[in-house]
């Protein structure tokens, strides 16, 4: 989550404190506002809701996709600027759930709100790197229903969420290098002994590649550039 709001995603504020012997995870409601006591309750609808999915919908439905939740968020939200903006925001949250290794990106744990004047994206939320992750996330990334977080399908998605191939080519080296920097260090910092870092690298094996060997993205994205001018 620190590492979220350091790249610019839109995320509440949360710390992580000891009480009683207990570590607890607090994060500021965002659905809330004024007296604490008598709040304002924002209208909230997660992604599941607004994908119109049931009860018993399973991993694998074709609705349980990133790339649908942008086509229900361009009837949702109205204004187009805003629009336009949050599409660019759900790209890098993909992304980024991918690099960190966050499998629990379920639909229960996106979704909008409503701020008085119309449905934007919410703040994120949950971001958990998984020590078990393979590089399959919750939501299907891809056109063809695929989870797999890999470099080409994510720069493939983009400009399903109006994100040119260049600049989403751009961010995810960015944050790559970013996490690969700044993961171990900051899991110590909230008191993850030294010895149990080594049990997370799994969840940010993505970040580590492409700090490792940039190329790698360069090479994903070559080909995507091209067909995008042959199809021009």
């Amino acid at each position: 989550m620190h590492m979220a709001a350091q790249l610019g995603l839109n995320v509440p504020d949360v710390r992580f404190e000891t009480h009683a012997g207990r570590e607890v995870f607090l994060v500021e409601r965002f659905d809330r506002a004024g007296n604490p006591l008598r709040p304002q309750r924002h209208l909230f609808a997660s992604a599941h809701t607004v994908l119109g999915l049931g009860a018993s919908t399973l991993p694998g439905d074709a609705r349980r996709s990133y790339l649908v939740l942008a086509d229900h968020m361009r009837r949702w939200i109205s204004q187009p600027a805003h629009c336009q903006q949050d599409l660019h925001e759900l790209w890098r949250r993909m992304a980024y759930n991918a690099l960190v290794g966050n499998r629990d990106d379920h639909p229960r744990n996106h979704g909008l709100l409503h701020d008085g004047t119309g449905w934007r994206l919410s703040k994120a939320f949950d971001i958990t790197p998984l020590p078990t992750f393979t590089g399959m996330l919750a939501m299907a990334v891809a056109e063809d229903g695929s989870q797999a977080s890999t470099p080409a399908n994510l720069l493939r998605a983009a400009p399903h969420f109006g994100v040119g191939l260049g600049d989403a080519a751009a961010w995810l080296a960015q944050a790559a290098q970013h996490v690969a920097r700044h993961w171990e260090a900051l899991l110590l910092a909230q008191g993850v002994p030294a010895g149990a870092t080594a049990q997370f690298n799994a969840a940010f094996a993505l970040s580590n590649e492409l700090a490792e060997a940039p190329e790698k993205l360069e090479e994903a994205v070559t080909p995507l550039l091209r067909t995008r001018k042959k199809s021009i």
